[in-house]
């Protein structure tokens, strides 16, 4: 494009060193939120006020009279510019101006890139009349181009100036790369020149065909082995190897297991000889062609070809199953897991090890390698991840830096242990990764519980700490230095906060603050657009009120809602319920003009963000169709109801003119299968279902478990109920048709005959292969079962006759076997939640030996108590252990088997390991009162017997074990220990116990508190008591005026059904 833009990719060295395409999608997101600000934004929009006074005092006068030399002068401070200052800049220099604004594009807004970009388009026109010299101007702003944006732009356009394109960062959702490859492909682009090829960013790589992948990466191979040496084109094999997609990795492996394997079955994994297992994965044409095999395969095939394999660095993408076999081989090929065997592994291999293996590797090897084994802890079991902290940090001892921990392994981190550990410690770790609200709490209070007075510099020296800052805290904060405070907590603790605890910050701190600085009617205007930006999650707390449109400034507005959007889903859902997120949605749609008329463009959209999910079905039927289109990705991620889905594809095909078996359609299947309604999926083309499902995960919408847990809340359980019966439709549909069949050019109706389910489908479909019968589920071959059982045995709801098909299978000649006590711990820990159709009697024969295997089927909830006794019994007989022997890593472990254990066998638990391991047994709703007062009796045995005396952090961590106090004990405690209380406990809390609570005790309750007690312990409450309970269900905002015979309002009964529902669901996962 003549001149260069700066590149927005990772630099070289750094992606080598990350090496984990997983980890760089993460580190572009932290990248692309960053600003390196020179001075405060709001210094630089001051600054950039002063410079427009009058030109008679000096100064260059309004904005509008500027030319392009007092807009190039003005340097860096040009980055303050607000999304209103784009409408004064001069028509004739603007796109001179946008250049300039290039250098600064990281400090910008994203409003005001959004500005930008919404009128350079309608200055210049379509994207289709663009010459090469509007794309120099453009700069880094067509990365935000949306999809049909860059489907319009000439090909020769784009094949000119395809270097600089190159070096852009496009949004993770961004339909532009696909649009710009298809626009090479149809140019006849050459992509086996590799000076072509270093033209494409991974942006662009990931989106490249399979045929034309194959083809690139065959060239890059060819050209390296006739000049070996070449570093340019080592790398360039590295980043095609990293970012071409599944699809086009998933074709270049497949020659790896039919040369190993072929489909006739005749040679085994068993059958392999270790050189050609080593030579299979070291041969393989591009990394990561282990997952091509399953965990069984990983098994069965030679220990000692694994074991070269791993120690030659060969495995770029182990599952945690695969991986400890992996472990497996090291081990007993050297005898021992060390530092040396660490580095082998690497963080991929490493995913694998054991909690046996954590107590058996030497202390200062972990201590030494803790830059690998931080990175595996994000895939390692919760028992592990705890024997990891015991080990380096146990007994108040210090083996290991706190610095190089991360998240996971901090958050093992028991209360006990951390009251071991030094304070500055604590907070110097702060600094570098995140706490929990737990244990920020601890950490704020301990420094600051003797210091009168609190600053801003003291809140960002806490790091992630600063999320345990409330309410009360501020009364140490002198007021001029309040909203740096909330802005810094936010800025360290963002994510991390309790919605009670943001709702009083915000309504009596920062309300009141704002007051006193606004000079208008609108508390608002008191904040700076800087202000505004920075404290999104807080000043959503505020009344909602507060964001009227008609009387504030309609800067400060704009950035405060826009950022809303910006916030995580899981933010979202845990700030607000939908009813109230709903009004905010409203607000800015007011805020935009859109409110009750008028197109909703992507501007509009892009403002609402992750607030996308609050629209309603109306206001889907005024979106834009290329927007609506645009935006399917993002769509596709949130917890929609049936009638948003509906509405979301009635607005796409009308604005399509189309149909849902139409190729235009087929092409978005991958983003709009989830979005289609169950009576509606029969319409879509079967085989394009089945290849976007089987290649392109498109019944995965990418929710974490915060964001699944908060769905329930979000939806009704006819929704809920809805969108199971829909995956299921989905995936009896993918599998009538044939995703080889599969034509981006060739329209066909056809159908399958064959009703046994294939591997493709099974390993693919998620919770959607409920649908199989327990007959179709039999039909399957057992090879396919064995390709499939990694992904089925974390399926949870399968009737009492599927799980029996699925163990006769398990039991039949060429799977395992019918005799289960011949299997090992591996093979039932594949079983996962399949296990629960074992008998009490079938448990208490099992190899039940290994503390992470055991977790596998015990993570899961709905456990008989004869079955989790049985599994109880033979886990101690097997390891010759007695319940007062049990550590915290074997209770974790235990998970719901826990609840077999006696109430005397729970008197006899070693007090400490269970305060170790409190934090997680404490999550199983699944023990008797006794058993829970069995518990709660060690806890005051540690704490002291006044649970009022107690602190808010430890009253947390014991989860539903607090359901055991007594009803004067509940009432004692303060609204702070209440609020402190885990919402899992409120689930099983007895009605007289939450009678003897006023309602003014109820009202201060947290959302998911109040939203997780029972309907059987609401209808024995006062008409007070339901009502202060409602109300801190919509956090004190207005409540939905339908109310049943009660009083109480039936979609908040509806609410509990539902989070009760998801979390049994999430505890089974």
């Amino acid at each position: 494009m003549g001149r260069e833009m700066p590149p927005e990719e990772i630099d070289d060295e750094r992606l080598q060193e990350i090496g984990d395409r997983e980890q760089i999608e993460e580190l572009d997101d932290e990248m692309s939120m960053e600003r390196f600000e020179p001075m405060p934004l709001a210094a630089m929009r001051a600054l950039l006020g002063a410079v427009q006074q009058s030109t008679d005092d000096g100064f260059f006068g309004p904005m509008t009279a500027w030319d392009q030399a007092k807009f190039q002068r003005l340097g860096v401070l040009l980055a303050g510019i607000t999304s209103d200052d784009v409408e004064q800049i001069p028509r004739a220099v603007f796109n001179d101006v946008t250049a300039i604004l290039q250098e600064h594009s990281r400090l910008l807004e994203p409003m005001t890139k959004m500005k930008l970009l919404d009128r350079f388009k309608r200055i210049n026109g379509a994207p289709s009349t663009w010459t090469e010299d509007i794309l120099i101007k453009l700069g880094k702003l067509f990365s935000r181009l949306t999809g049909m944006d860059c489907e319009q732009i000439s090909a020769p356009m784009i094949k000119d100036n395809i270097a600089e394109i190159g070096k852009l960062k496009f949004p993770r959702d961004s339909r532009c790369p696909e649009k710009l490859v298809r626009k090479l492909v149809a140019e006849n682009y050459d992509f086996t020149v590799p000076d072509n090829l270093a033209k494409l960013g991974r942006h662009l790589i990931k989106h490249l065909p399979n045929d034309v992948a194959n083809d690139a990466l065959a060239a890059i191979v060819a050209a390296l082995e006739g000049d070996p040496t070449n570093a340019q084109l080592q790398h360039m094999k590295d980043r095609f190897e990293m970012f071409i997609s599944d699809v086009a990795r998933k074709d270049m492996c497949s020659s790896v297991r039919d040369a190993l394997l072929p489909q006739d079955g005749n040679v085994r994994p068993q059958d392999l000889t270790s050189t050609q297992v080593e030579e299979a994965f070291g041969s393989a044409p591009v990394a990561g062609c282990e997952n091509v095999f399953t965990a069984e395969d990983f098994r069965n095939m030679n220990r000692q070809g694994l074991c070269e394999a791993a120690k030659n660095g060969n495995f770029q993408d182990l599952t945690r199953e695969q991986a400890r076999h992996v472990v497996d081989s090291i081990r007993e090929c050297d005898g021992q897991i060390g530092r040396q065997q660490i580095e082998q592994l690497g963080a991929v291999g490493m995913r694998g090890v054991g909690t046996n293996d954590i107590r058996n590797i030497p202390v200062d090897d972990l201590a030494e390698e803790m830059d690998i084994i931080a990175t595996a802890a994000r895939e390692m079991r919760p028992a592990t991840r705890r024997e990891i902290v015991r080990q380096l940090f146990g007994g108040g001892q210090r083996r290991g830096n706190m610095t190089d921990l991360n998240r996971e392994l901090f958050q093992a981190f028991p209360n006990r242990m951390l009251k071991e550990q030094n304070i500055d410690d604590l907070i110097e770790a702060a600094t570098e990764t995140e706490f929990d609200n737990r244990q920020a709490r601890y950490i704020f209070r301990q420094k600051f519980k003797d210091q009168n007075e609190i600053s801003e510099d003291d809140v960002r020296g806490m790091g992630s700490a600063a999320a345990g800052m409330r309410r009360d805290d501020f009364d140490k904060i002198s007021d001029d230095q309040k909203l740096g405070c909330i802005a810094a907590m936010e800025e360290t603790g963002r994510g991390n906060m309790r919605c009670r605890q943001k709702r009083e910050i915000a309504k009596e701190v920062l309300l009141p603050r704002l007051q006193e600085l606004s000079t208008t009617d609108c508390p608002l205007d008191g904040l700076s657009i800087a202000e505004a930006a920075a404290m999104a999650e807080t000043a959503m707390q505020l009344p909602l009120d507060t964001f009227d449109v008609s009387n504030c400034d309609a800067s400060i507005l704009e950035t405060l809602l826009c950022s809303f959007g910006e916030l995580d889903k899981s933010i979202l859902q845990g700030s607000h319920p939908r009813a109230n997120r709903r009004r905010i949605a409203k607000k800015i749609l007011a805020l935009k003009g859109v409110e009750t008329s008028g197109t909703i463009g992507t501007e509009v959209l892009e403002c609402l963000g992750n607030l996308e999910d609050s629209l309603e079905a109306e206001d889907i039927a005024r979106i834009d169709g290329d927007a609506l289109e645009d935006r399917l990705p993002n769509m596709k991620k949130h917890c929609l109801g049936r009638d948003i889905k509906q509405a979301v594809v009635d607005r796409l095909l009308e604005a399509k003119e189309t149909t849902l078996d139409d190729l235009a359609m087929q092409e978005l299947y991958n983003d709009l299968a989830l979005l289609v309604p169950k009576d509606k999926v029969e319409e879509m083309d079967a085989d394009a279902l089945q290849y976007h499902m089987v290649n392109e995960e498109a019944l995965d919408n990418e929710m974490d478990d915060d964001s699944k847990f908060w769905c329930g809340h979000d939806r009704t359980e006819d929704d809920n109920t809805d969108e199971r019966e829909q995956k299921q439709e989905l995936v009896r549909r993918a599998a009538e048709g044939d995703a080889d069949a599969y034509s981006v050019t060739s329209k066909r109706r056809r159908r399958s005959t064959s009703t046994t389910p294939t591997s493709d489908i099974l390993v693919n479909g998620g919770e959607g292969n409920l649908q199989f019968t327990a007959d179709q589920l039999s039909s399957m071959t057992g090879e396919t079962f064995l390709e499939a059982i990694e992904n089925l045995g974390v399926i949870c709801g399968w009737s009492d006759e599927q799980e029996e098909s699925l163990l006769a299978k398990a039991k039949e000649t060429d799977v395992w076997g019918s005799d289960i006590t011949a299997w090992d711990s591996a093979q039932n820990a594949l079983l996962g939640c399949i296990a629960k159709g074992f008998s009490h009697s079938d448990l208490s024969t099992m190899n039940l030996d290994d503390n992470d295997d055991v977790y596998s089927m015990a993570q899961h909830a709905g456990w008989n108590t004869a079955q989790t006794q049985a599994a109880l019994n033979r886990y101690l007989s097997q390891t010759s252990k007695t319940t007062d022997a049990l550590i915290s890593s074997d209770m974790v472990s235990l998970a719901h088997f826990m609840c077999g254990m006696s109430p005397s066998d729970m008197g006899n638990l070693d007090s400490t390991e269970l305060q170790y391991a409190i934090g997680e047994v404490g999550q199983h709703d699944c023990f008797t009162v006794d058993q829970l007062k069995a518990m709660l009796a060690h806890m005051k045995s540690e704490y002291g017997n006044t649970p009022s005396a107690w602190e808010e952090e430890d009253i947390n961590e014991m989860g539903v074990v607090i359901a055991a106090l007594t009803s004067s004990e509940m009432q004692a405690l303060s609204d702070a220990q209440r609020q402190a209380i885990d919402p899992v406990a409120f689930s099983v809390m007895q009605s007289e116990v939450l009678q003897a609570l006023t309602p003014d005790q109820l009202n201060v309750l947290d959302m998911l508190q109040a939203l997780l007690i029972p309907n059987s312990s609401l209808s024995g409450l006062s008409g007070e008591q339901r009502d202060a309970i409602l109300a801190a269900q919509y956090n004190n905002e207005e409540v939905p005026s339908t109310t049943d015979d009660n009083g109480v309002s039936a979609t908040t009964f509806s609410a509990i059904t539902m989070v009760m529902a998801t979390m049994a669901a999430l505890l089974t996962m």
